[in-house]
């Protein structure tokens, strides 16, 4: 992502080719709903961070950045818990969308935490520091 910041701040032109071929393997073990919500959380924090490093005014940037995540947090935790009552009475039809809100709220308080930054791939493999 900052190379495409970069690149933006420099008035280049990004072109997406939607016919290119790409091959990657990617474990199980990220198909996990724990891992995609810590990478939905780690999301949220690399995407402020990386708008404050390359903004004019980062300060402000930032406190923007955490005022959107605290109003997204706030407003998705009222919809999560009540789609979570819904849930209990027919968990099948409301699964998906209490998992894309949980990724969503996530990526909410990322946004919030975006200075101390969650070490995803590191907890992946089983360490910490």
């Amino acid at each position: 992502m900052t190379c495409f910041l970069r690149l933006e701040n420099r008035r280049k032109k990004i072109v997406w080719c939607g016919s290119a071929i790409a091959y990657e393997w990617v474990p199980a073990s990220r198909m996990g709903f724990r891992y995609l919500l810590m990478r939905a959380f780690g999301g949220g924090q690399v995407f402020v961070a990386v708008s404050v490093q390359n903004a004019d005014r980062p300060l402000l940037l930032s406190l923007k950045w955490m005022g959107i995540g605290l109003v997204q947090c706030l407003g998705g935790g009222l919809l999560l818990g009540g789609v979570a009552i819904l849930g209990i009475v027919n968990p099948r039809r409301f699964r998906t969308l209490l998992a894309s809100l949980a990724f969503k709220e996530a990526a909410a308080f990322g946004k919030m935490t975006w200075f101390c930054k969650f070490p995803t791939y590191r907890v992946e493999n089983g360490r910490r520091k």
